[in-house]
Order: structure tokens, then C-alpha cells, then sequence
């Protein structure tokens, strides 16, 4: 099987299962919501989380495995920057909720 084939199947694995945890996802946050639970609702944002960086890697698989003359080896280095972005905003976002939410927040303020 050629490199590119496998790059499209991992791609369209990635789309699958980015679909199927958004489904799981968006019928979580509606059960966190309507029962008023805040765990199941921070689970269904981390699902959200979670299929956001399917599609992203997914996209960036599909783009690698167009390899031809419009598409060099060089696209392979676009899955790998858009996989590392990803995972840049996710640490971001989770390091920005920690700070905000940090018991010693208020420690600090307090004195």
C-alpha cells in the first residue's frame, strides 16, 4: 500500500472518529445541561475538545497524502504543524482554565 493511501485511510479514520465523539459529545452536554450536572458538562467541553483535534489532524492527513506535483513532500510537514498547533491551543486553553480557576488565585488576592 502506498505512503498516500495509508495518509487518506488514516484521514478518513480521523473524520470517523471525530464524527462519532462529536455525536457522543453534543448528547452529553444536552444530559449535563438538562440534569444540571457541571461533570458531565466539563466532559462533553473536553469531547468538544477532543473532536476538534480529530478534524484538525485529519484535515492535515488528507492534505499530506495529496502528494503529487502541486503537492510536494514538504505538505507531510503540514500534518505534523497543524497536529503541533492543536496541541498548542489545547495546552493554552487548559493552562488558561487551571489559572483561572486556581485555589491560590485567591490566596493571593487575599493578602
Amino acid at each position: 500500500m502506498k505512503p498516500s493511501t495509508r495518509l487518506w485511510l488514516a484521514s478518513l479514520y480521523l473524520f470517523i472518529m471525530g464524527t462519532a465523539s462529536l455525536a457522543y459529545t453534543i448528547a452529553e452536554l444536552m444530559l449535563g445541561v438538562i440534569y444540571g450536572s457541571l461533570l458531565v458538562t466539563s466532559d462533553a467541553i473536553h469531547g468538544f475538545m477532543d473532536s476538534a483535534i480529530a478534524y484538525i489532524s485529519g484535515f492535515g492527513l488528507y492534505y499530506a497524502s495529496q502528494r503529487g506535483r502541486a503537492f510536494p513532500w514538504e505538505i507531510y510537514r503540514l500534518e505534523s504543524l497543524l497536529t503541533l498547533l492543536s496541541i498548542v491551543a489545547v495546552l493554552a486553553l487548559y493552562t488558561y482554565m487551571l489559572a483561572k480557576a486556581s485555589p491560590f488565585r485567591a490566596v493571593r488576592q487575599s493578602f
